[in-house]
């Protein structure tokens, strides 16, 4: 059984490492790839949020010229304006709710976008280091490939009888 030279070991473990490190490379770009749709999820809750906040103050708007040419027309009884007027503040309050879970998703949105940079520079550090490792790699392996050739050349010499 042959005993793995430093260099061998050297190169054994930055493969290692650099596997270690691909595999964590991959992590990151799934986890990222999720919390893009996430993003994209949340965007387009906030532009259906925004929609509905919209259409909550039309029928508001509509409710209070329904309710004024109510009241500009003969006199009704007034459990008819109560009850209008209850309608139009449950409409504001509906309004204002959806203003508020609009404000909580923007926030979140905000919240997921600053996530993903984080996570970008994470990746961005991932990448740098694993390309170091790389070059290291290669750089030993270079060194190993030169030094397996050296013993060859002169294992051949002393097969040959060049050296005393």
């Amino acid at each position: 059984m042959k005993i793995p030279s430093k260099q061998e070991q050297l190169v054994h473990e930055l493969t290692t490492e650099l596997s270690a490190k691909n595999a964590e490379l991959r992590r990151s770009y799934l986890d990222l790839d999720a919390q893009k749709v996430e993003l994209t999820n949340n965007a387009e809750k906030i532009q259906h949020m925004a929609l509905k906040i919209q259409t909550q103050e039309e029928v508001i708007s509509i409710a209070k010229g329904e309710i004024e040419d109510y009241e500009r027309m003969k006199p009704h009884p007034e459990s008819e304006v109560i009850n209008l007027n209850s309608k139009l503040d449950q409409l504001r309050l509906d309004g204002d709710s959806l203003k508020v879970k609009h404000a909580e998703t923007s926030k979140k949105l905000a919240d997921v976008s600053c996530l993903c940079n984080e996570l970008r520079n994470k990746l961005k550090s991932a990448v740098g280091q694993r390309d170091q490792a790389q070059q290291l790699t290669n750089l030993y392996e270079g060194k190993f490939s030169s030094a397996e050739r050296q013993l060859k050349e002169l294992e051949f010499k002393v097969h040959q009888g060049m050296l005393p």
